[in-house]
């Protein structure tokens, strides 16, 4: 039984035990380059160039279309070189549409303008899990009701589920724990400083000649089956230099 369960289940085990414990970005204003941090079966570091990203949102959409969102950053391969496309979610559930606008401004603002453009974090995550963190993450799904005037029903609802809300933060809590945080390359903790090299960017081929066949194959594949203009889901974001103030 042990074997049948890591040899045919491990490829969906891993990706809750055992391995990052969370996917992180680091933003370079310097080398104007923005690095993704995934475990290696997950297609590890990647660079990519700051001018091409598409952040997936729309400032006019009303607050509840955000609701339980991520903020989405588009690479495409046409505007990157790379041969394929690349899609960030980043943070948390957001909690409206203007949260999201906010937290995509504030990335903005960092890259074009510096950190005296944007306000200091109240508070940052803790590196070490704690079991708050897993308590926020289970409660969050009813963070509609709460926001929305549903205050009732959301402490309703709570009670009659809290059993079921701390075993599952208790089995969130557990696996983080058995997973490392994510380390960077000294490359890029050194990138952007006087006399360090700058990043390579990454395309295609640098997952290996097979997967980038692939990768470059089902790109082209994609943009005949849906041109661009025509894809769904993307919302009428610009480029960051073409993006205003909001």
């Amino acid at each position: 039984m042990n074997y049948f369960l890591w040899r045919y289940t491990w490829r969906w085990i891993r990706v809750e035990l055992f391995t990052q414990r969370h996917l992180i970005a680091r933003f370079n204003r310097k080398t104007r380059q923005v690095y993704v941090n995934r475990p290696d079966y997950a297609g590890g570091i990647v660079t990519l160039p700051w001018e091409a990203v598409i952040p997936a949102i729309n400032p006019e959409d009303p607050d509840f279309m955000g609701i339980g969102g991520f903020l989405l950053l588009a690479f495409m391969s046409e505007h990157t070189g790379a041969g394929y496309d690349e899609v960030l979610m980043l943070g948390r559930p957001m909690h409206g549409n203007d949260e999201l606008v906010g937290f995509w401004e504030f990335i903005r603002r960092y890259m074009e303008e510096g950190p005296q453009a944007v306000p200091k974090p109240k508070r940052l995550l803790p590196l070490s899990p704690t079991p708050i963190e897993p308590i926020r993450a289970t409660l969050r799904f009813m963070s509609g009701f709460w926001r929305n005037g549903g205050k009732i029903a959301a402490v309703v609802t709570g009670t009659l589920l809290s059993p079921l809300i701390l075993l599952h933060a208790l089995c969130h809590w557990i696996s983080l724990l058995l997973c490392w945080a994510p380390r960077w390359p000294k490359e890029i903790q050194e990138a952007g400083q006087p006399g360090k090299p700058i990043p390579k960017l990454t395309t295609a081929e640098g997952f290996g000649p097979v997967i980038g066949a692939h990768l470059r194959a089902n790109t082209l594949k994609e943009r005949i089956d849906t041109p661009m203009p025509e894809r769904k889901g993307w919302r009428p974001a610009a480029r960051p230099q073409d993006y205003g103030d909001v």
